[in-house]
């Protein structure tokens, strides 16, 4: 009987969905970007993530479209906390 109780008792297995892996690659490009990651660990959690974004389907064309406009207006943005330096204009005031 206590075969018949453990077996009751095991939970099964949890699965990893292809929304677990986005998320993932989410967290470790969010995660590098905030540099948490040493110069000695870049390969390893970049072979990683190279695993794991090639195990998610590609995007359709125009979600691609739609995520390099958002990409752009985010890169765009300054943080009120950054400096902000415009080469180009020291460059146009030498001459």
């Amino acid at each position: 009987m206590s075969k018949q109780t453990e077996t009751q008792t095991e939970v099964a297995p949890q699965q990893i969905t292809l929304e677990d892996i986005a998320l993932i690659v989410n967290i470790i490009g969010a995660v590098s970007r905030r540099g948490a990651f040493e110069a000695s660990e870049f390969t390893v959690v970049g072979g990683l993530f190279e695993k794991l974004r090639a195990l998610l389907p590609e995007p359709a064309p125009e979600e691609t479209n739609t995520a390099e406009t958002t990409n752009t207006a985010a890169v765009a943005e300054i943080p009120e906390n950054q400096l902000n330096f415009d080469f180009g204009a020291a460059a146009a005031n030498k001459d």
